[in-house]
């Protein structure tokens, strides 16, 4: 009888044993997609960053002082005077 339990305690600590590698084997898919996961969101947090350093860089080249700077510096002036031209249509309408 002794001989038995031994048996039955050997044979169920390989099925725990069998059990636990399954759910191992199991567990390595979603291991991989949660790495997969968390470099996409780092990838996201990057993009978001070099694009709000973009837009700054395009407000800052946009803005009025700096078109001004580079007219100046190409040589172009305000004018003094500005004269606008209505366009009309043939009914005398404007547009």
């Amino acid at each position: 009888m002794d001989r038995t339990i031994r048996r039955i305690i050997f044979f169920a600590g390989v099925i725990v044993i069998g059990l636990y590698i399954a759910y191992l084997f199991k567990q390595i898919p979603l291991m991989h997609a949660n790495e997969q996961i968390r470099q996409l969101e780092e990838q996201i947090r990057e993009l978001q960053q070099a694009n709000d350093r973009l837009e700054i860089e395009l407000a800052r080249h946009t803005g009025l002082e700096h078109i001004d700077a580079q007219a100046g510096r190409i040589g172009m002036i305000r004018p003094q005077n500005v004269r606008f031209i209505l366009k009309t249509d043939i009914a005398g309408e404007v547009f």
